[in-house]
């Protein structure tokens, strides 16, 4: 959560206190002026038509989920749930099952797009590092790619802020998970507006698949008669997936954000003295 906080509030100040190029440099002229600023600003709405697409399609898939596995769910959930509390876990067990299709065709697709990709770590099966996450930033070349995981990725996040307003209200930790769901939408808003493309793709895809192994967990802990080996297999493959990527593959990725300022203050300086040069 620090962390969260500090990266939403950097980019709140950095949006706003941002230098144009003339205020750099007062001898650029005409098109020179606005080479700075066209890269950055809020993005617009319709960038997000996918993200809807996708909210839209994950409410489909929960919508059948619900409608075509309630009672075969209902009927293998173990005995000591019964009456309201056995509804009530019979939900939340069709909740993991949507959520493992979703985080599954996530990560597949993120691992597909992404597999070549300079920026790709040894540690998720690439051949790049992350330090190439903020290369060329913010003048690279477009990497639409990208583009399209981090708005498909956005309107899951939508659909979890909007079931936490909506279908959780009365729930223990509501306000907690609300701005945590918040959270998450901001940085992605604010990643996608500030062209953080390859950052946002890398953190989006190792937050998913320990969420898989854990939602498998889940389920299979709730069933009847379920093998007490099998269960401790998936909750020590969840602890691993979990721990190595959210832990080992998304601590450099951190870090090399807070060394952004930095990287991005040499960037500008190089560009604005070509121009001078020019």
């Amino acid at each position: 959560i620090y962390l969260t906080l500090y990266i939403s509030i950097q980019e709140y100040f950095f949006f706003f206190k941002q230098k144009t190029a003339y205020e750099m440099l007062r001898s650029l002229v005409g098109s020179e002026m606005c080479i700075r600023d066209r890269y950055m600003g809020y993005a617009p709405v319709t960038d997000f038509w996918l993200s809807f697409l996708s909210l839209f399609l994950i409410i489909t898939l929960r919508i059948c989920i619900k409608k075509y596995f309630f009672k075969p769910v209902y009927g293998i959930l173990a005995d000591k749930f019964q009456d309201a509390n056995r509804v009530k876990e019979t939900q939340k067990m069709l909740k993991w099952i949507g959520d493992v299709v979703y985080y599954s065709l996530s990560t597949a697709t993120g691992f597909f797009l992404m597999k070549n990709s300079d920026f790709m770590p040894y540690s998720l099966t690439g051949n790049g590092q992350c330090k190439n996450i903020f290369a060329e930033h913010p003048f690279g070349p477009d990497e639409p790619y990208l583009r399209t995981f981090i708005t498909l990725q956005f309107g899951s996040h939508l659909y979890s802020f909007f079931d936490q307003v909506i279908n959780k209200r009365k729930d223990f930790k509501f306000w907690e998970m609300l701005l945590h769901h918040i959270l998450a939408c901001q940085l992605i808003y604010f990643s996608y507006s500030f062209k953080y493309y390859k950052v946002a793709a890398l953190v989006l895809l190792v937050h998913d698949p320990g969420d898989v192994i854990l939602c498998i967990t889940r389920f299979y802990n709730n069933i009847r008669n379920h093998n007490v080996l099998l269960l401790f297999a998936f909750l020590i493959m969840s602890v691993f997936v979990w721990t190595y990527t959210r832990v080992y593959v998304y601590i450099p990725v951190s870090y090399t954000h807070l060394t952004l300022p930095t990287i991005y203050s040499v960037q500008i300086s190089v560009v604005a003295v070509s121009l001078k040069k020019k």
